[in-house]
């Protein structure tokens, strides 16, 4: 088929070749009834297909399905809906199409039964027999059939193949048979049997023996009128020679079928600069899988691809395009794991989350704050002194010997809004301690060996 315009949601038109073999029964007679009618189908770039499951009535959600007549490939289309259900759940949306394949292998699609409706068809060549009981089928289903699963899509697959044109208007190729040796027919297409030459419009456009002519193309075209003369298409099939002798005449050639030619194979070191004689090309990249014990030693294969028509950059100028283009991809990925994005600043916010993150408690210095904090920490160490106080035994003054540290400490933190800091007092003496003065009979024995007049006192300054 031919692309003939974009429509909405990524979707392609294409005009489905007069000769298409999916053009059968009941759509081949609407398409010759009419000679302005054409056949077309509904491609999606991005093909979307979702089985829906109904263990009730597909009715309860479908209104109904479009029979389409110029849309052979896919002739059935959703209406509308009657109340949100399944199908929409899953993202199908008015003017998908239905899978009829699928449909017929259905076994509650196949054991229907009503008057006049007949056997259920065992394929989709024979629902093209009489449209019409089909149908009714389909609304029969909608109505009665439950436990069965519909198909739909949002447009068929496609893919894009090459197509070389030609024209025979100039020396030394001004008629077909210069350069094209022979063309072969089965009926349905003609094919290039052979080349008398490789130096042609046709051969270096791409065409290879093999390739088939665009009938529908050729004869569809302005340019052709006066070269094709009285040819016609069902003529040129059953004495395809007679192409050779036209002159002036621009043909367009394509591939038989949609699989690929290769034109180089590469492998270790082994990379060559390949002329490819078309200008769609296919990068294929296979490995069986070998050093996933070292995937540092792994590597990959980066490829330019650039018109014929101009000269081939040097290889350190690849290298520095290869270079870029990963430093732009990495940068273009990012960094892996998750990303936490913090403002520079230290906000509330942020301290209370860094609080958090520790389990430290938040709170703003204040002078009362400050205060309130420490009078708990020396409750809190008087507590704690107070127990170990009582484990000791022996006379002790209150609250210990040693708890004139932590009460006076108390005391001094406890000022309020005075200016004036009481003065921390040394601690009372115990009452063991309260005794007479202690004295010493006799002289030193080390001290009077020392004469007053040689004792010298000297200080320093630091």
């Amino acid at each position: 088929g031919t692309l003939t315009g974009r429509l909405e949601g990524d979707k392609w038109s294409v005009r489905i070749d007069h000769d298409e073999a999916e053009i059968s029964s009941q759509f081949r007679d609407w398409l010759e009834a009419d000679a302005s009618r054409s056949s077309t189908v509904t491609v999606a770039q991005e093909v979307k297909v979702v089985r829906v499951y109904y263990d009730g009535k597909a009715g309860d959600e479908l209104i109904g399905f479009n029979l389409d007549m110029s849309s052979p490939m896919t002739p059935f289309s959703i209406t509308g809906f009657k109340a949100m259900g399944r199908a929409q759940e899953m993202g199908v949306m008015v003017g998908w199409y239905l899978d009829v394949d699928s449909l017929l292998e259905e076994e509650a699609f196949q054991e229907l039964e009503a008057e006049g409706l007949g056997d259920c068809p065992g394929s989709w060549e024979e629902a093209t027999q009489d449209l019409e009981a089909f149908q009714k089928r389909l609304d029969l289903m909608l109505k009665e059939a439950t436990d069965i699963e519909l198909v739909f899509c949002n447009g068929l697959d496609f893919k894009l193949l090459p197509a070389a044109y030609a024209t025979y208007d100039s020396e030394p190729y001004r008629s077909v048979g210069d350069e094209i040796g022979s063309f072969e027919t089965d009926g349905e297409a003609i094919t290039i049997g052979s080349f008398k030459a490789e130096e042609g419009p046709a051969y270096l456009s791409g065409a290879r023996e093999g390739w088939q002519l665009n009938l529908v193309e050729t004869f569809k075209s302005r340019d052709n009128l006066r070269a094709l003369g009285q040819l016609t298409r069902q003529g040129v099939l059953e004495s395809p020679a007679a192409l050779l002798t036209l002159e002036g005449v621009k043909l367009m050639f394509e591939p038989r079928d949609a699989s690929n030619t290769c034109y180089s194979t590469c492998y270790c070191d082994m990379f060559d600069a390949v002329t490819c004689p078309t200008n769609c090309i296919e990068l294929r990249w296979v490995t069986d899988g070998d050093g996933r014990h070292s995937p540092d030693s792994r590597w990959g294969v980066f490829a330019l691809v650039t018109p014929d028509s101009k000269s081939t950059p040097d290889e350190s100028v690849i290298e520095s395009l290869a270079d870029k283009w990963l430093s732009a991809t990495q940068m273009a990925r990012g960094p892996e794991g998750a990303i936490s994005v913090e403002p520079e600043d230290w906000d509330e916010s942020r301290l209370r989350a860094l609080c958090a993150r520790h389990g430290w408690q938040f709170e703003w210095m204040t002078e009362e704050g400050e205060k309130r904090r420490r009078i708990e920490g020396a409750n809190d160490a008087r507590r704690a002194a107070e127990r170990a106080a009582k484990k000791v035994q022996g006379p002790s003054s209150a609250g210990g010997a040693a708890w004139w540290r932590l009460d006076s400490v108390v005391k001094a933190f406890a000022f309020g809004n005075n200016t004036q800091k009481p003065k921390i007092q040394p601690p009372p003496k115990p009452k063991h301690m309260m005794s007479d003065k202690v004295t010493q009979e006799g002289a030193d024995p080390s001290v009077a060996r020392v004469k007053p007049q040689d004792v010298k006192l000297q200080s320093k300054l630091r």
